[in-house]
């Protein structure tokens, strides 16, 4: 092989390697809506009895993670579970459900109906409805 050859052989060579390294795929990372699934709420309580809560967010593959759960007052007797997490990709997921538990004290101070709501749109919506007394 000549000089010339070489040097384009070499050429082809590294261009091949440097285009075998730049993926199609964008990365992907944003924090995002995941699934909460927890077992009915408590049915009867009674005013500043502590009420503990556990719920387990899960996300449908690997890409996820930073897994996390909260609870938020939408209004005085009407509370709102859902989940968030982490998804980060650059193609492919491992086919893999991914949970993390935890659980929540709710302490009600006042007597009535507290409505319980797990998950918003696009998951299925739970309610739960506890009499506090």
């Amino acid at each position: 092989m000549d000089m010339k050859a070489g040097k384009i052989f070499a050429f082809v060579v590294l261009a091949g390697v440097m285009l075998s390294c730049v993926s199609s795929t964008p990365h992907i990372k944003t924090r995002l809506a995941i699934e909460i699934v927890t077992p009915p709420v408590p049915k009867t309580a009674t005013v500043n009895q502590v009420i503990t809560i556990k719920v387990t967010a899960q996300a449908p593959n690997g890409c996820y993670s930073q897994l996390g759960a909260s609870l938020t007052a939408v209004d005085s007797k009407h509370l709102l579970m859902e989940g968030t997490a982490l998804f980060e990709t650059e193609g492919a997921c491992t086919e893999v459900i991914i949970k993390k538990d935890t659980s929540f004290t709710f302490k009600p101070t006042v007597a009535g109906k507290y409505f319980f709501q797990t998950n918003k749109t696009p998951f299925v919506i739970y309610y739960d409805t506890m009499t506090v007394n």
